[in-house]
């Protein structure tokens, strides 16, 4: 009896909608045509749409499942396929349903996974991948590998001082803006300023305790100051400390679900995993590892999928969870633990701070928990200051010892901001134009890059001495844009 590949096919796609259903996701079938695609996947974290999405081909009938080997179906195609998919933006993923026993196994097309044939190509797609709930984290952590937010950050239309953080308001949704657009439009025409010097002028309105070098606190700021950074953070958002400084974040283990095969049959389970977030290339990358063997010695009872597994039980070789970060004032790599290198930025976090599953930076729940410390906020707000001041007061001309020797150091706490900002090219709608793009895991971090930018195309930043206002000029003997008073 021959299949109706049609209607078959369509059975394959109604199943996987279905079972996306039921993680909670969206799928989106193709309405038309797409080459080797027929639909996305888009995680859903919580409430949330969080834009990660899946692109799926699907296969349907039994012509599908005769050739196989112990541990998975073997799935054959041509080159030019391999080709489209391996070069997609978004994580392709292939997927054969089996009308009979109405399971649907998967896999992701990576070139690790791909086996040449000469003629084209094969994947083995796993017995033990099935499209349901025990899959949900593999198919999150393929969904997290992709780059994350690479020209755009984010801000909240209102923020709060809460506790000594600074932190978003529970009402309105997150805007995505573009700071590099800010800083390209225009630029360096007349009146243009850089969406810098908008932090320049704001530590220039908050008062310092220069004696005594301790940042002011929430008791301590006036109320025109503290209005005056909640209204720059509802413009621009937080500076991203911790995305910028941070290297490397190691979370406490899991237990993880997955399936075993024993005796040829499939089984579910629960192993010990952990999660790491790698920062390159000015993105969050997610990646973790899983515990071959199943934790027999542990009762079932006691392997909840989810909750943190005790530290007895954590392998001896797996990585200590913590943060790993650039210490400025150490000139060194420093390891801190999760209370004290994460839980600084999550004020509300319920229960243990070591063992909470924080979200990878610049994914939609980062946004919603991420908080700043006042004091933290105020350090590198006049930190960005002092340097780009100090650059500025620097006379190559006439050398000063004392000055070179900050000169020196204000233009290596730039370079370090800026070394998390990396370049990337995209092709021009409608051309065949390259252009190039900024990637930057912190705000703070792409101000660091355009102040240089801006400093090697000879533009500094000037202070008014009659008005006290701050602007960026390439003019030598400038008058002040807002008083046109000589500055500085």
């Amino acid at each position: 009896m021959h299949e109706n590949t049609e209607v078959t096919g369509q059975l394959g796609v109604n199943a996987v909608g279905l079972a996306v259903s039921k993680l909670g996701w969206s799928f989106h079938p193709n309405s038309s045509p797409e080459y080797g695609i027929d639909g996305e996947i888009e995680v859903v974290e919580g409430e949330r749409r969080s834009g990660k999405i899946l692109k799926v081909q699907i296969k349907s009938g039994h012509s599908w499942f005769k050739e196989s080997t112990p541990l998975g179906f073997i799935y054959r195609g041509d080159d030019p396929h391999i080709r489209y998919w391996l070069g997609h933006a978004v994580p392709v993923l292939i997927m054969l349903h089996d009308p009979t026993t109405e399971l649907t196994y998967w896999e992701n097309i990576e070139p690790s996974k791909i086996y040449s044939t000469g003629s084209g190509w094969k994947i083995e797609v796993p017995h033990a991948q099935l499209l349901d709930a025990n899959s949900a984290h593999l198919l999150r952590g393929i969904a997290n590998r992709v780059s994350q937010v690479s020209t755009v950050w984010v801000r909240y239309p209102r923020y709060k001082l809460s506790r000594g953080y600074i932190q978003a308001t529970s009402t309105g949704d997150p805007m995505e803006y573009d700071p590099w657009r800010l800083y390209s439009s225009g630029r360096h025409s007349a009146g243009w300023q850089p969406p810098y010097m908008s932090l320049v002028n704001l530590a220039r309105q908050i008062g310092w305790a220069a004696t005594s070098g301790i940042a002011p606190t929430e008791a301590t700021l006036t109320e025109t100051e503290k209005a005056s950074i909640l209204d720059w953070t509802a413009s621009y958002g937080l500076l991203g400390l911790l995305p910028g400084l941070a290297q490397m974040i190691t979370l406490w283990p899991r237990w993880e679900s997955r399936h075993k095969i024993y005796n040829s049959e499939t089984v579910a389970g629960a192993c010990e995993g952990y999660t790491r977030y790698i920062r390159m290339g000015g993105c969050w990358y997610s990646s973790g590892m899983m515990r071959d063997s199943y934790a027999d010695e542990v009762p079932a009872v006691a392997r909840v999928v989810g909750e943190p597994v005790s530290k007895a039980l954590i392998p001896a070789d797996w990585p200590v969870p913590g943060v790993l970060r650039w210490s400025h004032g150490l000139f060194n790599w420093e390891e801190e633990s999760l209370t004290k290198g994460l839980g600084s930025y999550f004020p509300d976090v319920p229960g243990s701070r070591e063992e909470y599953f924080y979200p990878r930076p610049g994914e939609p729940r980062f946004w919603m928990e991420y908080a700043e410390h006042l004091s933290y906020f105020i350090i590198w707000t006049k930190n960005f200051y002092e340097a780009l001041t100090e650059i500025s007061g620097f006379s190559p001309a006439q050398p000063n010892d004392l000055q070179a020797v900050r000169a020196n150091e204000a233009m290596y706490l730039l370079e370090s901001l800026a070394s998390s900002v990396s370049t990337t090219i995209e092709i021009e709608t409608g051309s065949r134009r390259f252009l190039k793009k900024w990637r930057s895991p912190s705000l703070l971090s792409s101000f660091a890059m355009m102040a240089i930018e801006d400093m090697a195309a000879g533009y500094w930043v000037r202070i008014c001495q009659t008005c006290s206002g701050a602007f960026c000029t390439n003019r030598e003997t400038p008058l002040c844009d807002n008083c046109g008073a000589q500055a500085s």
